[in-house]
């Protein structure tokens, strides 16, 4: 990884998942990242299930960086705190709104002492507004995004998703572009810049589809019945012979031939310009198929006809995948307390020329 923030030095005073993922990548980007963490520890290092006394999500989030424990209610602690800033470039945060100001760390306060500093704030409402000192996780805010209303089945109950979509899409990663587009701005006019990064905002800026749907139809569309939610019987899940799935996404037309190419069916071709009436038909049909044999048939069948129609893997067979490995997206790490554990470095592969 060509370290491309080497020299940019980074305070995080940020816990759990946004924060420090965001953190993480400039980290693996070549910055300095110091966590600053209170005496009583980031909550994420006690989040089940643990290596040794530490979580592994804690791990994987925090090991390229430098930790350091300050209690910044206490005047020297403060003072120390406030020493680094000098010579930062970014300081990075997620208390409520408010909370800054107490402790006499917030943006108009640092400032002062370095003109040009990026600050940082994630949040979950944003810094104004009538939600802005609600507590709030990863549920909350897809829910008033309109998010979780969208995923699930038709006629079924709204569904949780393992992966934390407004911690991590709305708020890591939009932080992350947003520091490294204010750094840049910082370097060049020479000041500095506040970033008040709400996941809410930022999540309900990412669900393109479900808007450009609602601005056509001018009414909601019920959860699986929209295009990409399982109202397509072209792009949609299907269950296997061994009790396994299959992602189809033939969404194009070329694919859908190549997959009727591939399972002897040329003659289901012209379904995909068929009306919407005949989708529940098309849909019962290619349940009953993809019900015929197992996963890995299914598999050995399909994997170079260019059908878009995919394994659903589980966490265990993805750290086996011959596509991910060849990436190197999860490597080995280690750490004299804890040990060797697995972690994911920044995932875009960069050269220079």
């Amino acid at each position: 990884m060509l370290k491309l923030l080497q020299g940019i030095k980074v305070l995080d005073l940020s816990r759990l998942l946004p924060g420090p993922l965001c953190s993480y990548y400039l980290a693996e980007l070549g910055a300095e990242v110091i966590k600053i963490e209170p005496p009583e520890g980031d909550y994420a290092r006690f989040f089940p299930p643990l290596k040794k006394d530490t979580s592994y999500a804690f791990l994987q989030l925090n090991h390229n960086k430098k930790i350091v424990t300050l209690d910044l209610k206490k005047n020297s602690d403060y003072e120390t705190f406030i020493s680094m800033v000098v010579d930062s470039d970014v300081v990075l945060e997620s208390f409520r709104p408010g909370v800054v100001n107490n402790l006499k760390i917030d943006f108009d306060q640092l400032k002062k002492i370095n003109p040009k500093l990026v600050y940082c704030s994630i949040t979950g409402y944003g810094q104004d507004g009538p939600y802005k000192n609600h507590p709030g996780h990863d549920i909350n805010y897809l829910g008033y995004a309109g998010i979780l209303d969208q995923i699930g089945n038709s006629g079924s109950a709204p569904v949780l998703t393992n992966f934390q979509i407004a911690d991590v899409a709305g708020g890591s990663l939009h932080a992350c572009v947003a520091i490294m587009a204010a750094l840049v701005s910082a370097q060049k006019k020479q000041q500095a810049h506040y970033l008040d990064v709400s996941m809410l905002d930022c999540v309900i800026a990412l669900n393109q589809m479900a808007l450009a749907t609602f601005q056509g139809k001018m009414k909601d569309v019920p959860r699986g019945c929209d295009m990409l939610s399982g109202g397509l019987p072209f792009y949609s899940l299907y269950q296997t012979k061994d009790g396994r799935f299959m992602a189809l996404g033939a969404l194009e037309e070329k694919f859908w031939l190549k997959f009727c190419m591939a399972i002897g069916k040329k003659e289901w071709g012209v379904w995909h310009r068929e009306s919407r009436q005949k989708y529940p038909e098309i849909a019962q049909a290619l349940s009953q198929l993809f019900i015929s044999k197992n996963m890995h048939e299914w598999v050995s069948l399909l994997e170079n006809q260019e059908c878009c129609c995919t394994p659903i893997l589980r966490i265990s067979e993805t750290l086996l995948d011959p596509q991910i490995k060849a990436r190197a997206i999860f490597v080995s790490k280690s750490r004299p307390e804890e040990g060797e554990f697995i972690a994911c470095p920044f995932p875009v592969k960069i050269k220079s020329s």
